[in-house]
């Protein structure tokens, strides 16, 4: 055996066969740490302090005072240089015999153990130097500012246990002395220096740094310095938490800062910590979906937590620039003014001095190349409902950032939160003059299939849509797609028109239905399903005239007998009403339906439409001019209408003779004429354009021949009275 190495017994088992070694360390380990519990064993169970003073007014103070302490370290200095001069010798040795494998084992072993009784005695070391510190600077004083927990803990808590297991405590009574000092307002760098020296694993140098900037922050917020000063020793306490970004707490210094009204240093500040915590970019490709491993969600979280401070701060400047003065009014008690500031205001900020540093500090923030502190500063914006404020920023990744909160198929979202984010996206496009792309969102949102939309909202995207798709024809050349999407639009807002008159019908329908009302808001639907699923089995009638001249389908036969249904069913309302409510009533309505389809001749059948008014203007003696009256009105010209007329007479309807009036539409056609030659009214001048007049004058007296004979042949009462008129009417038609 060498001197002073590890002796070996070899033990076989009875079992297996199998080879243990059992070893027996050297003299020289076993003194060692013999040496290091002799030196311990006076106070390993004592307990760290005890309750001293009256017994109200209890005081902490160490069971151990300072100059036991210092004792007790410096014999263990002693150790620890000795075994920090000799531990190096301790290694494997070269052997020649058979037992050369466990010897260099047994010594290895030997030095594990060495090196942990090493690492025990370093930190012991520290430990009771720390408490001698606490010591030195009046425990009973410091206990003071500890919790009732803390000060319970250190009565209870033994110098062993501060030594194997009580780091926290030793980090929480490092971490009252410093506050100590800083409550008085003391330089801190004295103390740090003495730590860093005592117990450098307790109080490393970012523990310092630390400290440092807390008592920076604290003298910047004193008033006594000048202005310079202070942005000097803020723009050092900044450099100092770059250093350190890790261990800094950033709400903290971001408070303290904001204090300050260091903004800017805030903004900066969280940029750097956010790039520091995420050096290799995970968060990014997390958020875009390329990474999504737990440490790629842990950067990202870490990067929010970050820019949400920068987030408190925009929230606090502009929550202070939106209060204002109170305005004033009659004092309750005779005196002199009491000025107070209103609730929100940042202290010693001025509402427009909030504005001002506010926008400014929202700028500074938006210089930032990382995406994400624009995506945080976007979702501060959107979640206190500042639309206006959010279009209005220039950012890169503003349109990435509305697109990605659109994702998702829009039919199968209902949401009124999703409506919003699409309205955002459009006045996005429109803002940026991007027209195209902001009437393709907005024709996108008209098409969704969702209950958050009503039908007059499709309708309002589907105007905005075609107003934005000219607007970008005008705006550019254009091409046939944008033409084409543009006459797409306009079809489709044809049909919601007719859509909302279906609305409207049922809604006025006694037996309306909840659920077809709803489907009527939730979706755009084409003519064919408003016809077959709503207006035909529902009987609107008027609803089916417009399907048919929106979608320019014609049949004479349906469209003729829509028209009927619609006028027996007003005539069927006004059943009980007097004849003069009746006459005005179906008046008003054939002049509403005449001034939209009157143009089209194709579905509007005058000539049924004079025979059937003319046939209700006898069963309820209206006036002679009452039908013509409104179809002038609904827009069909002079020379039109005596030309049904005219032929209408000439037909020898039997019907006027049913009714007893065979001479009715001879008073009609004489009421005609009157108008065309009574100049008090502008006669033919305001009737009949100028290049028409000659041709229907021929064909005024030409028909009025044929009257005066067939009166001539009659011997109707109204005869010879429409004789005598017509006469006249003669007369007058050959002097135009």
């Amino acid at each position: 055996m060498q001197p002073n190495s590890p002796h070996l017994n070899n033990v076989v088992t009875s079992s297996g066969g199998a080879e243990l070694t059992d070893y027996q360390f050297s003299g020289r380990h076993n003194g060692l740490y013999l040496y290091l519990g002799r030196i311990l064993r006076p106070l390993w169970l004592m307990p760290l302090a005890r309750d001293v003073g009256k017994p109200h007014q209890p005081l902490l103070d160490s069971v151990v005072n300072s100059e036991e302490l210092l004792t007790v370290l410096g014999q263990l200095n002693a150790l620890k240089g000795f075994v920090h001069a000799n531990i190096h010798q301790i290694g494997p040795q070269s052997y020649q015999s058979s037992e050369k494998d466990r010897l260099q084992d047994a010594q290895m072993q030997e030095r594990k153990s060495l090196l942990a009784m090493k690492q025990l005695l370093d930190h012991t070391v520290e430990v009771l130097a720390l408490w001698k510190v606490l010591c030195d600077h009046q425990l009973h004083l410091l206990g003071q500012s500890l919790s009732a927990e803390m000060r319970m803990s250190l009565k209870t808590t033994l110098f062993r246990d501060l030594i194997l297991s009580g780091s926290d405590t030793c980090i929480g009574l490092i971490n009252a002395l410093i506050h100590r000092y800083l409550d008085d307002a003391a330089s801190t760098d004295a103390i740090s220096e003495k730590l860093r020296q005592v117990c450098p694993s307790l109080y490393r140098n970012e523990d310092a740094l630390c400290t440092k900037v807390n008592e920076q922050l604290l003298k910047a917020r004193t008033n006594t310095m000048s202005r310079m000063d202070k942005e000097r020793l803020l723009q050092q306490t900044l450099e100092t938490c770059k250093q350190i970004p890790a261990r800094i707490n950033l709400a903290h210094v971001c408070q303290q800062l904001s204090a300050c009204q260091y903004f800017g240093g805030v903004v900066e500040l969280c940029c750097v910590v956010a790039e520091k915590l995420d050096p290799q970019h995970r968060a990014q490709q997390c958020y875009s979906g390329q990474q999504e491993d737990p440490a790629a969600v842990e950067a990202l979280l870490a990067r929010k937590n970050c820019y949400q401070q920068m987030c408190l701060v925009l929230q606090k400047l502009y929550t202070a620039a939106a209060c204002h003065p109170q305005s004033p009014s009659v004092p309750k008690s005779p005196g002199p003014m009491v000025q107070t500031t209103p609730q929100g205001y940042e202290e010693g900020l001025s509402p427009l001095e909030a504005q001002r540093l506010a926008d400014e500090t929202l700028s500074l923030a938006l210089q930032s190349d990382d995406e994400l502190c624009h995506v945080a500063i976007f979702d501060w914006l959107t979640d206190n409902k500042w639309d206006d404020k959010l279009l209005e920023i220039q950012s890169p990744h503003l349109e990435n950032y509305l697109k990605r909160q659109t994702v998702g198929q829009v039919g199968q979202q209902q949401q009124t939160d999703l409506v919003a984010k699409y309205d955002l996206l459009w006045k996005f496009y429109e803002k940026s003059g991007q027209f195209i792309a902001a009437a393709r969102v907005l024709s996108r949102l008209a098409d969704a299939h969702s209950t958050a939309i009503s039908l007059p909202m499709r309708i309002e995207y589907l105007s905005r849509a075609i107003v934005c798709a000219r607007a970008a024809e005008t705006s550019s050349l254009g091409n046939a797609v944008q033409g084409q999407f543009l006459y797409e639009m306009e079809e489709k807002m044809d049909v919601a028109k007719v859509q909302s008159q279906v609305l409207e019908a049922v809604s006025r329908l006694p037996s309306r239905d909840a659920d077809t009302i709803s489907r009527l808001h939730s979706d755009l639907l084409d003519v064919t399903q408003l016809y077959e699923q709503f207006a035909e089995p529902l009987g609107l009638w008027e609803c089916k005239l417009a399907i048919l001249h929106c979608a320019n389908h014609y049949d004479s036969a349906l469209v003729t007998s829509i028209w009927q249904n619609i006028i027996n069913a007003e005539v069927k309302k006004l059943s009980s009403a007097d004849t003069e409510t009746k006459l005005a009533t179906l008046g008003s309505k054939m002049k509403t339906l005449g001034r939209t389809y009157a143009q089209s001749e194709q579905f509007f059948p005058l000539e049924f439409l004079v025979k059937t008014l003319e046939t209700y203007s006898v069963r309820w003696n209206g006036p002679p001019g009452w039908a013509v009256s409104i179809i002038l009105t609904a827009g069909v010209s002079f020379q039109r209408l005596f030309a049904v007329y005219n032929r209408l007479y000439g037909a020898k309807d039997v019907v006027w003779q049913a009714e007893g009036k065979p001479n009715h539409l001879l008073k009609v056609l004489a009421d005609m004429l009157n108008r065309l030659v009574d100049s008090s009214t502008g006669g033919l001048a305001a009737l009949v354009p100028t290049a028409d007049r000659r041709a229907l004058i021929g064909q005024c007296v030409e028909a009025v021949g044929v009257y005066l004979t067939d009166l001539f042949c009659t011997t109707h009462a109204t005869s010879p009275a429409l004789i005598a008129e017509f006469r006249t009417l003669q007369g007058k038609l050959e002097l135009l």
